[in-house]
């Protein structure tokens, strides 16, 4: 008696004679296969797989696919600033387009930015710059410098409805000089932002 991959089949005469019975009891023991979906996110998304605990198959044939459904239920995004934010007094100008962060001096005078503050959900981060403008002149400042702010601003899982529903403050203030004067000066805005408008700038 022969044993096949834990099928006994009595070889009593031309083995011939069995061939079309172990193949179909090797059928019968092999067409029955089990699935699982362990993924849950690629990239940025999040999602849910609808898969089938266990599906039947053609071992005659070379493969086999399988139709899984897969409904997205979130996304992550980073960076999660506004797009466009604008402060300015009659000497200095601020502008955020969402990585940087321009300083202008719009006046015919030196000016001397001491510390660079970003507002961003109730907190506030601070930076000290000693960046000098001459007259009519802009410097950016890179957002990155701000690792604090750049932690808070990451929003995990998002869906649509959460992202309708929240909203993002975010401000920034200088505090400066008119160097021939040395007197201290302050620039400050804050802005609130429907958090959609945000996330949908980035797709």
């Amino acid at each position: 008696m022969g044993r096949v991959e834990g099928i006994s089949l009595p070889f009593e005469g031309p083995i011939e004679n069995y061939v079309a019975d172990f193949q179909s009891r090797l059928k019968n023991q092999t067409n029955d296969v089990g699935i699982a979906c362990q993924f849950t996110n690629v990239g940025n998304f999040q999602f849910s797989a609808e898969c089938p605990y266990r599906i039947e198959v053609d071992i005659t044939k070379p493969e086999t696919r399988v139709r899984v459904p897969v409904v997205i239920t979130g996304r992550n995004f980073s960076n999660v600033f506004p797009s466009s934010f604008a402060a300015r007094d009659d000497r200095i100008s601020v502008l955020v387009n969402g990585t940087e962060i321009n300083i202008e001096n719009l006046t015919g005078q030196f000016l001397s930015v001491d510390t660079i503050s970003i507002y961003y959900k109730g907190k506030i981060e601070s930076v000290s710059s000693k960046l000098e403008l001459p007259p009519r002149s802009s410097k950016d400042i890179a957002l990155s410098g701000y690792s604090q702010t750049l932690a808070r601003a990451v929003v995990k899982n998002l869906t649509r409805e959460v992202a309708k529903s929240e909203s993002v403050k975010f401000g920034v203030a200088l505090k400066y000089r008119v160097i021939d004067t040395n007197i201290e000066k302050t620039l400050f805005r804050e802005k609130t932002y429907p958090l959609a408008d945000i996330v949908e700038s980035k797709l």
